[in-house]
């Protein structure tokens, strides 16, 4: 069964995938991923959203000259979104595929006895679906 899961996952086109469509990129860091997504010919930066949890002036050097390569090829960057209250920030606004860094909380205190990670993905899950086309 392992050689079947291998091969299935061989053939995702990630590439293809996101240039399906508006894509919204959560929990980069220094933007470096969303950056890299734009030297791609079949995908279109400007409907690429890419998105940090941390504020433009918290950013290492790299990731606001990365910020502003991704504008000045279309795509959209913001800053300061929370990846499990993204109604909040777009609202209705929908897209094709959401990509999640999966950025890790730096804790292994449990939150109502479960690990932090386990909660931010429930949560980034539960609030996602309900962004997608």
């Amino acid at each position: 069964i392992d050689d079947i899961l291998w091969l299935k996952a061989d053939r995702f086109d990630f590439v293809g995938q996101v240039a399906k469509g508006a894509t919204l990129l959560v929990g980069e860091g220094n933007l470096s991923f969303s950056l890299s997504l734009t030297g791609f010919e079949r995908i279109r930066p400007t409907l690429l959203t890419a998105t940090t949890f941390g504020a433009l002036r918290d950013l290492t050097a790299a990731g606001k000259e990365n910020a502003a390569k991704l504008r000045t090829r279309g795509a959209t960057v913001y800053h300061g979104v929370d990846a499990t209250r993204l109604r909040a920030f777009f609202g209705n606004k929908g897209f094709h595929t959401i990509v999640f860094q999966f950025p890790n909380v730096a804790s292994r205190t449990p939150i109502r006895g479960h690990n932090p990670n386990f909660v931010l993905i429930r949560r980034f899950l539960g609030c996602a679906a309900g962004q997608l086309l």
